[in-house]
């Protein structure tokens, strides 16, 4: 087996994830991370937020299968804290989206009804 070691942007993830699937074989541990890990790594991204550029996430180690998906041999505890923290915020912009949405229409249903009112009284 020829091992080749190669950068690789987390973006290209999403870019090509029609293409591929990323998975964990079923011999690497289960996630484990607790409370002192994921803050580690919440103070990691925070220590970034001011700094343009590419940030060292770590080294990840993958094995392209025959159907061409990708398994994580090592770095899979990042990676899942990772797309953890990404579905997180997805799911938070969605709600705030969500909820925005919610205040505009009753905002709109409020001012055409007071229109409404207004009319019915001249």
């Amino acid at each position: 087996m020829i091992l080749k070691a190669e950068d690789f942007k987390l973006s290209s993830f999403f870019q090509n994830q029609s293409e591929s699937e990323l998975s964990v074989p079923d011999f690497q541990r289960s996630y484990s991370w607790g409370i002192d890990q994921v803050k580690e790594f919440w103070e990691d991204l925070d220590s970034i937020k001011n700094k343009p550029g590419i940030h060292y996430l770590g080294a990840f180690i993958f094995v392209r299968t025959d159907d061409n998906n990708l398994n994580i041999l090592d770095g899979q505890q990042r990676i899942t804290t990772i797309f953890l923290f990404l579905y997180s915020i997805q799911n938070v912009l969605l709600h705030i989206s969500l909820f925005s949405f919610c205040l505009h229409i009753a905002k709109s249903i409020t001012e055409k009804t007071k229109a409404k009112q207004l009319k019915g009284i001249y």
